[in-house]
């Protein structure tokens, strides 16, 4: 006789697994055990523990970089250029470098030598402070730059005592010369020296370098 397919196979490729397992004589229900939900319950205890830790870990990470962002910018190292450098000679020369600079406009470049440019504000000024050791009767020289498209006059000043100069052009900006402007009489020792405008400016005043004192006879 020729064997007849099994029943439950045959029936496997018409019907699904839900109608199959009723149909075999299997119940569709199965029901874990309770060690089945003991371990699941502390696998998930562990899943939410590791959970929490992740999110308190990336909170203070964040936390730390608005704190590191937050932080007051380190000051700018002072200057340490000398307010005045006594020469050879016995005469003061007091750099552009060694200046304090009143105004917001006016400002120091150190490249290719330290300048102070951007002379467009009568109000601004620039000084050495206490650059006269000595009080006496000096020589002055301006080392500057001043293009035909800008000048005025301006005024060195050592204390109450003052010389007045107007500068000659120079080819442009970057095209330097020293130039004495006059004599001045330092009072006392320890003397400020000022540099400053008289007023009035056309476009820019000068570009400045230095300023020479040479003690006169």
């Amino acid at each position: 006789m020729r064997r007849v397919s099994n029943f439950p196979i045959a029936i496997e490729r018409q019907l699904p697994r839900s109608q199959l397992l009723p149909a075999c004589g299997v119940s569709s229900t199965v029901e874990a055990s309770p060690t089945f939900h003991l371990i699941l319950d502390h696998a998930m205890k562990r899943f939410y523990l590791f959970s929490a830790l992740l999110i308190l870990a990336a909170g203070l990470a964040a936390a730390r970089v608005m704190a590191d962002d937050q932080k007051p910018a380190k000051p700018a190292a002072p200057t340490t250029a000398p307010v005045v450098e006594i020469q050879p000679d016995g005469s003061l020369l007091l750099k552009a470098e060694g200046a304090r600079i009143h105004g917001y406009k006016m400002h120091l470049v150190l490249k290719p030598i330290p300048t102070i440019i951007f002379w467009i504000d009568p109000q601004e000024s620039i000084e050495w402070p206490q650059a006269v050791a000595k009080k006496g009767k000096y020589s002055v020289e301006l080392t500057y730059s001043c293009p035909a498209s800008a000048g005025g006059d301006v005024i060195v000043a050592a204390a109450a005592n003052k010389v007045t100069a107007h500068p000659e052009h120079t080819a442009d900006w970057f095209t330097f010369t020293t130039t004495k402007v006059g004599t001045i009489t330092v009072l006392n020792d320890h003397t400020t020296l000022s540099l400053r405008s008289t007023g009035r400016i056309t476009r820019a005043l000068i570009n400045v370098r230095s300023v020479k004192l040479t003690p006169a006879p």
